[in-house]
This record gives C-alpha cells, sequence and structure tokens, in this order.
C-alpha cells in the first residue's frame, strides 16, 4: 500500500525545493557586507563558494547542505558572481564531507539556529491542528509549521517528517470538528446517525453514502430519484431544525423513502404553497376574499406549524359587484 502524502510533487517542491528562479534567488540568496567579510575569510576558492552556498541554504529553505548534496547550478552560479569565483569549483568542496561538517556548526552558531527536537514535534502538531481547524489542504497546513519553525529558528527536519506531523495534525483537527458538532446530541439523535452508517438491504449500501450520491442531471429518469433524495434530506432537516431525534426518517419502512410513501407538498421542503383545487360557494355576507379579474386562478394556503400544508376554501367574488362568479365565467373574463 502506497504510503500517504500529504503534499503534492509540485506543492513539495515550492515549499523545500531550492528556487532557480531570478527574481526568487534575488530575494534570498543576496549576500550582504557582512556576509561577503565572513565568506573571505575561508582560505581556498571551494571552501569560500561552498560556505556561501551554506549560508544561503540555512536561510532559505533552511535546511542546509546535505551530505553529496548538489544544488541546482543556476543557484551557485548566481553565488558564485557574487565572489567572483568559478562555479566549478564547488565539485571540490563536496569532496571533503568534514569540512562541510565543520562549516555548518560555524554556520548554525553564527545564524543562531539549533537542530529539530522532540519539543519542536509537539509544537508543530499543535501549530498543524490549528491551521486544519480552516482547511484540509495540506499546503497551508506544512506553511504555518514551516511559519513557527522559522521564528523559532529552528533547522528544517525533512519533508516527510513534516507531512507526518501535519497528517496527524489534520486527524486531531477533524477529531475536535466531531466533538464540537456531537457535543450537545441527544441519545436519540446520536443512536439516529449511527443508523445512518449502517448498510441498508434494501439499498445495499448506507444511508449516509445514498445521500451523498445522487443522480445531478434533471434527466427524466432521475426524477423519482431525486424527489426521494429530496424527501430524505427535507426530513433530516426538519429534524436538525426542531432538535428532535430522526425517527421520521429512520422508522417505519426500513429502507429508503420513496415517492409513493410521501406526500407530494412536503418533499421539497417542510412548508410549500399549494393550490386550491376546490372551491366552496359561501353567503355574500361573508367577508370573501376578491380575485382580480385578470385571474384566472385563485390560490391558497395554510401553513401548519409542524410543516404539513393544508387547504382552505376560498370563494371568489366579483370585483364589481361582488356577488359569486364560477369558473368558466372567469375563464372567458380572462380569455
Amino acid at each position: 500500500m502506497p504510503r500517504r502524502t500529504l503534499l503534492s510533487p509540485e506543492q513539495r517542491t515550492r515549499l523545500f525545493g531550492i528556487s532557480t528562479d531570478p527574481a526568487e534567488m534575488a530575494k534570498h540568496y543576496v549576500l550582504g557586507a557582512e556576509d561577503l567579510a565572513l565568506v573571505r575569510t575561508k582560505r581556498r576558492s571551494s571552501n569560500r563558494l561552498g560556505f556561501a552556498v551554506q549560508l544561503c541554504l540555512l536561510r532559505h529553505p533552511g535546511q542546509g547542505l546535505g551530505f553529496g548534496e548538489h544544488p541546482p547550478e543556476a543557484m551557485i552560479a548566481f553565488v558564485a558572481r557574487q565572489l567572483g569565483a568559478v562555479p566549478a569549483t564547488f565539485a571540490e568542496y563536496a569532496l571533503r564531507d568534514q569540512t562541510r561538517r565543520e562549516h555548518a556548526v560555524e554556520l548554525q552558531k553564527l545564524l543562531g539556529l539549533r537542530s529539530f527536537r522532540l519539543a519542536d514535534w509537539r509544537a508543530c502538531l499543535q501549530v498543524g491542528a490549528n491551521a486544519a481547524w480552516a482547511t484540509d489542504r495540506g499546503e497551508p497546513i506544512v506553511q504555518a509549521m514551516l511559519a513557527h519553525l522559522r521564528t523559532e529558528r529552528v533547522l528544517m527536519p525533512a519533508a516527510a517528517v513534516l507531512e507526518r506531523i501535519g497528517l496527524a495534525a489534520r486527524v486531531r483537527a477533524h477529531r475536535r470538528v466531531f466533538q464540537v458538532l456531537t457535543k450537545d446530541l441527544s441519545d436519540s439523535a446520536r443512536t439516529a446517525l449511527e443508523k445512518l452508517l449502517r448498510v441498508d438491504p434494501e439499498l445495499r449500501r448506507s444511508r449516509f453514502g445514498w445521500l451523498r450520491d445522487f443522480a445531478e442531471s434533471p434527466a427524466p429518469s432521475n426524477m423519482v430519484a431525486l424527489l426521494d433524495w429530496l424527501s430524505a434530506s427535507a426530513r433530516l432537516v426538519r429534524c436538525s431544525t426542531h432538535g428532535i431525534a430522526f425517527a421520521g426518517f429512520m422508522g417505519g419502512q426500513g429502507g429508503r423513502p420513496l415517492v409513493s410513501h410521501t406526500s407530494r407538498p412536503a418533499m421539497a421542503c417542510p412548508a410549500r404553497y399549494s393550490p386550491v383545487r376546490k372551491t366552496q360557494w359561501r353567503p355574500s355576507s361573508v367577508s370573501d376574499t376578491t380575485a382580480p379579474a385578470s385571474s384566472s386562478r385563485a390560490r391558497a394556503v395554510s401553513i401548519s406549524s409542524c410543516g404539513t400544508p393544508s387547504r382552505s376554501p376560498v370563494s371568489v367574488t366579483s370585483s364589481s359587484t361582488g356577488s359569486p362568479r364560477c369558473p368558466s365565467s372567469m375563464a372567458s373574463a380572462s380569455a
């Protein structure tokens, strides 16, 4: 099984790689007067160039020069031009590892850097968890840890080490999110949520998976499935809004709610406008709802507190005389 990674190859290069872009090299690898004076204390040209390269790498990205490592030629040439040295002399510096280690210790003392320790591992875990609270993306998490290490003047560990810390930090952030979301749930609500994760024999998968996987295309063949999904989602929304268990969704049928088992007005949302299909004639003395002459159809809605719409009788009267008008006369008037 391949090892889980937090960063893509491009992101890893961007965060830990040695830049060869002229603008980036001018930002990180320009040597000041004090730096040049320190470099000139070394006797050989190869040692001066190698010492300057290590100085630049300790500043950015912050890992120094490892055994057998050879920085990009563009970066070596950029540093060599500032020293008036030949870039090819760097190969002689890489042959003697003892000189590299001595220079690394000297530069760490001058720059006030220290090695990565267990306390730094724990601090990075906390910093990464705080960053993962806002995002699941790996690059911002690692960037937060790198910024913390640079502030504390700690040498950067290998990219794989920070990736493992970032993965652990993201898991910790997920647990924290779950605790915040579930701390106020009742026992009945917890039970209903657990039922969502169980495999339904009729669906052959969990109801949670069925809710997540639905057809988005408005094709005629998908309309029944979309109505089923809207019905189930509406029940979940009503339950979460009123703070009750998912008894209406979870109990009874044993499978997913079907269109035939659910009233049409309650499918899309708890309260839905419904046209009046029948009218009831009442005496003119009763206060009636007056409809304009251009209206071809009267609509009235009475929404109950539980979210189920109920139809209330409405009589349509003439706007001029107040006498009842039949639907046929309304249709002719509108025509």
